[in-house]
């Protein structure tokens, strides 16, 4: 996988979870 396109969506992603979480 191309980790310049991986690292952006994993940020996301965990972005996400801590809103959710809160």
């Amino acid at each position: 996988y191309d980790e310049r396109l991986f690292l952006p969506v994993t940020s996301q992603r965990m972005s996400d979870q801590k809103e959710e979480g809160e």
